[in-house]
């Protein structure tokens, strides 16, 4: 080995090829978060959708000129994606909106934000803005979906609310009536606002008295549905150990209540049996529309 390369050797300067072989702890394996879905008692078929995933850069060699190099794969995890969609639509492809539009974000976010944690108030807004683009690709693909289809006339559409989590940071998008909830201490908040018809009514000082009025299901913002435009809420929220996201769809808040919900996270910390338990009840106390909730709680990384 010449001088070069036995410098090379000693620095390491080709971290991709020669990594260090040092233990790094996955920023994202403090997050447990186990989902549930129900069609529920009225409904033929299960439009609603979730999705848990690990966005992973991985890069496999099979060969290389490099002396003293061994094949390997590298991984470098990135974000975790947790994400509900509530389709629309029934016969008229609510399921096939769901389904789409939640491999649509998958695939976007995967090739399109940049890898590892933004560091600056700049990158964290361009993430956001990304985020935001990501919904509208999601209703590009759900209306094309839909002509391939020939589901045009029957407008399929769907909620979709994510929360895309890199180290510490969680980052809430969101749009139509599906929810996200942060448990923190013990308390329960909402963090995003409905975007129905009773929402803006609510909004303006002039809300149905009536909570079970039409005015509660009546979409404002979905994503496909034969909308014009859409609106994409963004939300960024600092983490803390202990904290739950709670998401969901209508068809478990139409059944418990905030209290209910708390109550429900509070008491069980396992949460596969926290999100089955939701639906159960939603389901048992009518169960008439589709049920879902994907509960994700951050542990301890110290």
């Amino acid at each position: 080995m010449n001088g070069i390369a036995q410098q090379i050797a000693r620095q390491e300067t080709l971290p991709h090829i020669r990594p260090h072989r040092v233990a790094v702890k996955d920023p994202n394996t403090w997050i447990i978060a186990n989902g549930a879905t129900d069609r529920g008692l009225v409904r033929e078929r299960n439009e609603d959708q979730f999705l848990i995933a690990d966005l992973t850069r991985t890069t496999s060699i099979r060969q290389c000129g490099v002396e003293g190099f061994d094949p390997h794969v590298v991984k470098s995890p990135q974000a975790t994606l947790l994400a509900v969609a509530d389709g629309l639509g029934g016969h008229g492809g609510g399921d096939l909106a769901s389904a789409v539009a939640l491999d649509a974000l998958a695939g976007y976010l995967c090739s399109t934000l940049p890898w590892g944690s933004p560091h600056s108030v700049a990158e964290a807004n361009a993430t956001e803005e990304t985020l935001e683009h990501a919904f509208w690709f999601c209703q590009e693909r759900v209306v094309a979906a839909s002509v391939r289809k020939h589901l045009e006339g029957a407008k399929p559409g769907t909620t979709l609310t994510m929360a895309y989590v890199v180290g510490d940071v969680g980052y809430l998008v969101h749009a139509g009536d599906s929810r996200a909830y942060l448990l923190r201490n013990g308390a329960l908040s909402q963090l995003t606002v409905d975007h129905t018809l009773a929402q803006e009514l609510a909004d303006f000082g002039s809300a149905p008295e009536d909570y079970s009025s039409k005015f509660q299901n009546v979409l404002s913002n979905a994503i496909g549905a034969g909308a014009e435009g859409l609106r994409a809420d963004v939300l960024r929220i600092s983490l803390m150990n202990d904290d739950v996201i709670l998401l969901c769809t209508d068809g478990l808040t139409r059944y418990l209540s905030s209290n209910e919900l708390q109550l429900g996270l509070t008491a069980e910390a396992n949460t596969a049996h926290a999100a089955q338990d939701l639906v159960d009840v939603a389901r048992q106390r009518g169960g008439q529309d589709n049920i879902t909730a994907i509960v994700a709680r951050f542990c301890d990384r110290r």
